[in-house]
């Protein structure tokens, strides 16, 4: 178990669970299947993973189904169907940040399913912010110097730099700035030109902060 909690979620959770999932289940009730106990979560930003024990010693189990709801209420729905009986994890993606949710696992056999779990309740964590401070210096011959602090989260490994011609609608990013304690970018650009400049923090795993505010930047004539 202490292994589980150790290895991150991307990495390694989905690895154990692909190619294991199918469409299809028997939904009849079967009362002699194993009831799922003693589930375990671990949480990103938008990623929440399970985990539970062993049930392939019993040989009627040929996989699990997972059930999801709202934690503020709601019908629960089935969202994954484990077509393996020695999986022991599940990871749900594509979660929305800082929200709550419940889950219940049955084991599934030839004639039917088990009864649910007890509920697990998880939470996302949410979305990382962007750097505390950045700001734009202008006036320098053919380029503008973008500078912030550096992020105080340990998971961060980059700082993604967004630009848009001032007053445009659509960003791109135009460099990637690695190492968390990196501070500034240099853009080289035309004389006269103006643009605005974003920051997005992103971490290890490949999370991405909120955009930072708008920083605003002329070069001279």
């Amino acid at each position: 178990m202490k292994k589980f909690y150790r290895l991150t979620l991307s990495a390694t959770l989905a690895i154990l669970v692909a190619g294991c999932a199918t469409s299809s289940a028997p939904s009849a009730s079967d009362e002699s299947l194993p009831r799922v106990e003693g589930i375990r979560t671990i949480t990103s930003d938008n990623e929440i993973g399970l985990e539970w024990p062993r049930y392939d010693s019993n040989t009627a189990v040929l996989g699990f189904v997972v059930y999801r709801a709202p934690a503020s209420g709601g019908e629960a729905k089935k969202i994954a169907t484990i077509a393996d009986p020695y999986s022991t994890h599940y990871v749900d993606t594509r979660l929305q940040p800082g929200t709550s949710y419940k889950y219940t696992v049955r084991t599934y056999g030839a004639k039917g399913v088990s009864a649910p779990s007890p509920v697990a309740i998880a939470s996302t964590a949410k979305m990382l912010e962007s750097v505390p401070f950045a700001q734009a210096i202008y006036g320098l011959p053919g380029r503008v110097k973008i500078i912030w602090r550096p992020h105080p989260d340990l998971r961060v490994s980059s700082y993604l730099i967004e630009r848009r011609p001032k007053g445009g609608e659509s960003w791109s990013t135009i460099k990637e700035v690695r190492g968390r304690l990196s501070a500034e970018y240099i853009d080289n650009i035309d004389y006269g030109e103006g643009y605005e400049y974003r920051i997005t923090v992103k971490t290890e795993n490949g999370e991405l902060s909120k955009p930072s505010a708008v920083i605003a930047a002329a070069q001279a004539e």
